[in-house]
């Protein structure tokens, strides 16, 4: 699915506009190129929004360059590949024994993202009405200190947090290690909406 990155942001407002509004291709629009790939996998990225949508409460993804990788149960990994055939690489499974069923927010995975982070932190959305400077600037300061403690995936608010944008909606960030969010609680402990955590098996 290399045409998956023009879901983004994977927000329900974007994705919804996709599917109702024309115009919310053109941001994406900067070059000729991009019309040109988006013309051609119009139908793809709307069907993949629509199909996003409908089972996100069972549903988790994450979209990377090149690929995008699912997460579900049987049969919801099975309708998305009869969906998305010519897309389909690969299925993993993963065992679940009784005692080893996922707690909520947990996911069981062969590789951690990024091969080394075990949690994802899902900030507010407008952040920028959130954070103070000072915040703010604390907050960046411990996130890009080290690419082994964390790694901010999203554009759009590492921008926020080095200060390029005055705007940050939503996104989200890697942490490799359960002690490395005792920080993150001290300096904006009011920024979290979710956190994922990762377990490698």
């Amino acid at each position: 699915m290399s045409w998956a990155g023009w879901l983004y942001p994977t927000t329900e407002e974007h994705l919804q506009r996709l599917l109702t509004d024309p115009s919310a291709f053109v941001g994406h629009m900067q070059f000729a190129t991009d019309i040109f790939k988006i013309n051609k996998f119009r139908k793809e990225i709307t069907k993949l929004a629509e199909f996003i949508l409908k089972h996100r409460k069972h549903l988790k993804f994450r979209i990377q360059t090149g690929s995008t990788l699912f997460y579900g149960n049987k049969d919801m990994i099975l309708g998305l590949v009869s969906n998305f055939w010519e897309e389909w690489i690969d299925i993993q499974t993963v065992a679940t024994y009784k005692n080893r069923i996922p707690k909520p927010n947990t996911v069981f995975c062969k590789r951690l993202p990024k091969g080394k982070y075990q949690y994802q932190i899902y900030v507010k959305k407008n952040l920028h009405n959130i954070l103070k400077t000072k915040q703010r600037e604390d907050l960046w300061n411990y996130l890009s200190q080290n690419n082994e403690v964390a790694h901010v995936s999203s554009e759009q608010l590492r921008d926020f947090l080095k200060g390029t944008s005055d705007h940050a909606w939503e996104g989200y960030f890697y942490i490799k290690e359960e002690k490395m969010l005792t920080p993150i609680y001290m300096i904006a402990p009011n920024i979290i909406h979710k956190i994922l955590r990762y377990i490698q098996i």
